[in-house]
């Protein structure tokens, strides 16, 4: 299978957890990561149409990660005949103060050119592939930066609901399917075993990560990672023997892979 995924550092640290769910499940993945930091749909769009060559494209297999810089998106499609191709705006990653209700609707339709040129492309281009939405997940309590400051769960909830309301919106218009990161993680945050440490990660801020990508230790990638899978392959995820080569405790993994798994199987599209 493989799997080309346009957008940014939310769709990077847990492809190497994904190709080894994938290997114990007997299915052979390969990721193309089309990657620039924060990058929005809005400037995938113009750098595409303009060939612009500013990405990092990184291919991940069980061998590990191979990168060619300074690439532009044709570059990236013609790497393979891809099976799988997802997008994701930055709009999937929105804190509390850019959880504004009241311009949902506006928000929504001022992204709409690019998406639509996009996701026509692709499946012009690619016929038999399967497109889909990467739906991202509300930032940890602690983050605080451009977009915000994240003090409290009232806060995370109202972001969470805002990012699914978009997601579920351009898959509704899409006609396409979501790969629903974001409600494994509200679920998930809801156990006392996990609560909201997903983001914590070896060797950043004592351990407890910067609050709004995965993290390792956390698990946040592996929660990901099981949501990736069993989305692309039907398959669940449940008693998958794979392990990352950091402490994550069967307990965890065991919460981890339930989580995926009903959120998987629960999803309205």
């Amino acid at each position: 299978m493989n799997i080309l995924m346009v957008g940014n550092s939310f769709c990077y640290y847990y492809v190497d957890e994904l190709c080894g769910i994938a290997k114990a499940a007997g299915v052979d993945m390969q990721i193309g990561n089309v990657y620039y930091p924060a990058c929005s749909m809005k400037q995938h769009y113009t750098w595409w149409k303009n060939g612009e060559s500013h990405y990092s494209f990184i291919v991940t297999d069980e061998n590990g990660r191979e990168e060619t810089e300074n690439c532009n998106l044709e570059y990236c499609f013609r790497q393979k005949n891809w099976d799988v191709i997802s997008f994701q705006d930055t709009y999937g990653i929105l804190s509390p103060s850019a959880a504004d209700w009241e311009n949902i609707d506006t928000i929504f339709a001022n992204r709409k050119p690019y998406r639509d040129a996009l996701i026509a492309h692709v499946r012009e281009r690619f016929p038999k592939a399967e497109t889909y939405w990467h739906q991202g997940w509300a930032y940890s309590i602690g983050y605080e930066g451009c977009r915000g400051k994240m003090e409290s769960r009232e806060q995370q909830e109202n972001a969470y609901r805002f990012t699914t309301e978009l997601a579920r919106r351009v898959c509704q218009e899409q006609h396409i399917k979501r790969v629903p990161c974001g409600e494994a993680w509200h679920l998930v945050r809801h156990n006392p075993l996990i609560n909201d440490t997903l983001c914590y990660r070896r060797g950043v801020n004592n351990g407890n990560g910067d609050y709004y990508h995965d993290g390792d230790i956390g698990g946040g990638q592996y929660l990901n990672a099981c949501v990736w899978f069993e989305t692309l392959t039907g398959q669940s995820c449940i008693g998958n023997t794979w392990r990352p080569d950091y402490d994550l405790s069967e307990e965890k993994i065991a919460v981890l892979q339930q989580a995926a798994h009903q959120t998987v199987q629960n999803l309205n599209f």
